[in-house]
């Protein structure tokens, strides 16, 4: 749906397609149906986390992603041109869940906030598996989201491999999402709005 368990099909070597057991395929198991619903048991990338996100904040559409814009050769520029994978969501849900994951962030999360903008984000607190089970004492905390959230420019995703101390994702990814995209909305002339500056 959202382009878990396949690969983006990025311009980068050695991409993995992550490891999600859905329902009717061979590797499925009746707990897959439980453990999936809280994201126990799976494992995505984080371009496919950004990806997806990105396509809610897209009113649904999916895009295939690029980690350049365009390439310089011989002092001629040859733009990438975004496009379209498909439609995962219709853009009445995409709003529905920037709304859930404004109030995520207002209520959950508030130091993943950026001061005048509305963000749509959600953390997370990753167990690190190990010997057939989980760690006791290692996590990845991550933090995702998009800004201004009404008109979205920016998607940021935040990962955190084995924080010491703090270990929620809210806590310890949310502030550097914060500091990441203050910086960025000034660098590219964002307004709260998320107009054309």
């Amino acid at each position: 749906m959202f382009g878990f368990g396949e690969r983006t099909e990025v311009d980068l070597a050695q991409e993995v397609a992550g490891d999600v057991h859905w329902y009717g395929t061979p590797k499925f198991h009746e707990s897959d149906l439980g453990t999936n619903s809280f994201g126990q048991g799976i494992a995505v990338t984080p371009l496919q986390m950004l990806t997806a996100i990105s396509a809610v904040a897209n009113d649904g559409v999916l895009m295939h992603p690029h980690v350049a814009k365009g390439i310089i050769y011989q002092g001629r520029v040859m733009e990438i041109q975004p496009y379209a994978v498909r439609q995962v969501i219709q853009p009445a849900v995409a709003r529905t869940l920037t709304d859930m994951l404004v109030k995520a962030v207002e209520q959950g999360a508030p130091q993943a906030g950026v001061p005048g903008y509305r963000v749509a984000g959600k953390s997370g607190t990753a167990q690190i598996p190990e010997g057939g089970g989980y760690a006791a004492d290692r996590v990845i905390a991550s933090f995702v989201g998009y800004l201004p959230a009404e008109n979205p420019r920016l998607a940021i995703l935040v990962k955190i491999d084995e924080p010491k101390g703090e270990t929620l994702g809210a806590q310890v990814a949310g502030p550097v999402f914060s500091r990441v995209a203050s910086q960025l909305v000034q660098i590219f002339g964002i307004p709260p709005g998320g107009g054309t500056p």
